[in-house]
């Protein structure tokens, strides 16, 4: 069973990149010509040992163990003494600019949302990374955006992982054009667009291609490379684990 419900996680992934798999071959500069490239390039600056502290303070409480047996309860509870070895670690990572390839497993866990229970496609896999890994993805993640925000390259219609930002917002600003426009006595449109899998087709080429137009060059690039390259998963049922594949 997990190792099916496995075959199954990673065969739909594929379908859905390979029903559009054309756009793939496009050269993502073609359309970034109306956005000015950036004025610096992205340089990953020293992790501080507060900036490690606030980091794990924000994690979410969660007893959710992943493959190591670690859990951010775990990590909060244990922090004192883990912070000046994770913070080594992390400036490693920084300085060489390469991910670990032992934090790039995944452990998925398959939740029966409803139907039949012998079909998989009635379950929504939930997967979880290793809490470390999470960690080290705060710290990219958060120089990244810095670097984008510096150079005014997020549009300011971006509303997922902002901060002050939300669906919530999102729904807001557009029942104010809505309104508006009524008030204005003028045609609106509005085109709403619901993508499958979303995250799981995102063409990784494409992804490194824009990055390196925004200023994320060589070696930092590198560090990118080397996360979304290689990772793999297993499911794990009641105990039962499957065997590793790679995403």
């Amino acid at each position: 069973m997990p190792d099916s419900f496995n075959d199954y996680c990673i065969d739909i992934g594929k379908e859905v990149v390979d029903s559009f798999s054309n756009a793939h071959n496009l050269d993502c500069i073609t359309y970034l010509n109306s956005a000015n490239p950036p004025k610096t390039c992205l340089k990953w600056h020293t992790i501080g040992k507060n900036d490690l502290i606030n980091i794990v303070r924000s994690m979410k409480n969660s007893k959710s163990e992943d493959l190591f047996g670690l859990s951010n309860n775990v990590i909060k509870e244990l922090a004192p003494a883990l912070l000046d070895p994770l913070l080594y670690i992390i400036n490693l990572i920084f300085q060489y600019n390469v991910f670990p390839e032992c934090l790039k497993i995944t452990k998925t866990i398959p939740i029966f949302k409803k139907g039949n229970k012998n079909c998989a496609s009635n379950y929504r896999p939930i997967s979880i990374v290793p809490v470390i890994s999470k960690i080290i993805e705060t710290c990219m993640k958060f120089q990244l955006f810095n670097h984008l925000n510096l150079n005014k390259i997020i549009s300011s219609s971006q509303y997922g992982f902002r901060p002050n930002l939300s669906t919530t917002t999102a729904v807001e600003s557009v029942i104010s054009d809505i309104l508006e426009s009524f008030e204005s006595k003028e045609y609106l449109g509005l085109t709403l667009v619901d993508l499958t899998k979303a995250f799981d087709s995102v063409c990784h080429q494409l992804l490194l291609c824009k990055l390196n137009y925004y200023g994320v060059e060589e070696p930092q690039l590198n560090l990118f490379k080397t996360y979304l390259t290689g990772r793999k998963q297993k499911v794990v049922i009641n105990g039962n684990e499957s065997s590793f594949q790679e995403i």
